[in-house]
């Protein structure tokens, strides 16, 4: 297995995430699961055939948990990088676009540049990288806060596939709003 330097002096959690995953030697079998969280110092919680796994991430966030979805084989990773915005108010709303630039520019400075998506509901934004092994996508949720999400690039592809003619007003990566 290759080395992976996980944090940079001074290096912004999320996004050191995001580089080690883009590198990290994927297979997108269920021992993946465990191979990243070793890599990533993380704490792999008990196996559920039903849910899988709970991950905890040692991100600096309130709730620090990454959610593999495993179905025969994984298909993604959905990681919280930020803690809820209140974005009932002005403030809130700003509090989550200023964090969102912040996390999409460190991330573009070690990923390269990203495909933006504009979303017609939620946030409104997603940033997305396209690598041989990994689909990284960083996206904004009104209610829960700053996500990113590895995806297995075939997965990705279907979901594209399956959602082509539908407009983003109901789902976005499966996420039902």
């Amino acid at each position: 297995m290759a080395k992976y330097h996980v944090m940079h002096e001074g290096g912004e959690p999320a996004v050191d995430l995001a580089a080690v995953a883009a590198d990290f030697d994927w297979t997108w079998s269920e021992t993946d699961v465990g191979r990243f969280a070793a890599v990533m110092g993380w704490d792999l919680g008990p196996w559920s055939p039903d849910s899988g796994s709970s991950i905890r991430t040692h991100l600096p966030v309130a709730s620090p948990l990454a959610r593999p979805f495993v179905d025969g084989n994984l298909k993604y990773v959905h990681i919280g990088v930020s803690d809820r915005f209140d974005t009932e108010d002005q403030a809130g709303k700003e509090a989550l676009y200023e964090r969102f630039k912040q996390l999409g520019r460190g991330m573009k400075d070690r990923l390269g540049d990203a495909r933006i998506e504009v979303l017609r509901r939620g946030f409104g934004l997603r940033f997305c990288w396209s690598r041989p092994l990994v689909f990284v996508e960083l996206v904004g949720y009104s209610r829960q806060g700053i996500h990113l999400r590895l995806t297995n690039p075939e997965y990705e592809a279907w979901m594209q596939m399956v959602t082509a003619d539908d407009d983003d007003d109901g789902w976005v990566y499966g996420y039902e709003r």
